[in-house]
């Protein structure tokens, strides 16, 4: 019932679903009204620490020099990370081949082995990695460096301005819950959010905590859902 008492935790798979799977089972914007958006994080390309490339212009020219060679493993088909290498694809013009792995783990675990060659990762799943030394990171997908990987440049400043695609964590309830239940939920989340200790240990992982107001979430969801829409008619992304 909508009454606030039934919450959905969820990312940008909300959106993504919609065009990769033939029956979803719901509308990503009828069938949910947004609360809160809670943290966000960038994506990064990683690669072997002994890799040839150490910064993304050596990725790009290495890409344009042999189309379709280089391989990119991804959380799977449809995740955030898939959606993160497609649309850097788009924006260097370069052909990767995209390995959909059946986890996140196991995509970076074979970079991290040396069994492939480049992965685009969520930053939160990889920083530990990064940071010891066992993966290198090329770029982030944060239009700016990113707080807790600061070393490391951003997509956009590596050459494609305006570049940027973040992984989100958020809140949504029934269509039809009233808007008081809606901001006072909104309210009290936030304040969690506002917390030092909470918001130290959401930075420690890599990400960012957010607390944007629900109409900014919903502004946010419907950008995305028209980019992601987009992309995924062009490059013909489909689950099933």
């Amino acid at each position: 019932a909508p009454d606030g008492y039934t919450l959905m935790e969820t990312t940008n798979s909300h959106n993504i679903n919609q065009f990769i799977y033939r029956n979803p089972g719901y509308d990503a914007k009828k069938d949910f009204a947004p609360v809160v958006q809670l943290t966000e994080a960038p994506s990064v390309l990683i690669t072997h620490p002994r890799s040839p490339w150490r910064t993304l212009k050596d990725l790009v020219n290495a890409a344009s020099a042999e189309p379709g060679k280089i391989v990119y493993g991804s959380a799977g088909n449809g995740s955030p990370t898939n959606i993160a290498g497609e649309m850097f694809k788009t924006a260097a013009g370069i052909d990767l081949t995209h390995l959909p792995y059946k986890s996140a783990a196991q995509a970076f675990q074979d970079v991290m082995g040396a069994q492939s060659p480049l992965a685009m990762s969520a930053l939160p799943s990889v920083m530990p990695h990064i940071q010891s030394g066992l993966l290198r990171a090329l770029a982030v997908t944060s239009e700016k460096r990113w707080p807790t990987l600061p070393e490391v440049p951003s997509v956009a400043e590596s050459g494609y301005p305006g570049f940027s695609h973040m992984t989100w964590i958020g809140i949504l309830v029934p269509a039809g819950v009233p808007p008081d239940i809606i901001a006072k939920l909104n309210r009290e989340i936030a304040a969690v959010l506002s917390n030092p200790e909470v918001r130290s240990r959401i930075n420690a992982i890599g990400a960012e905590p957010v607390g944007r107001s629900a109409p900014d979430f919903d502004a946010m969801l419907k950008a995305e859902y028209e980019i992601t829409g987009a992309l995924a008619a062009r490059i013909g992304l489909k689950v099933d």
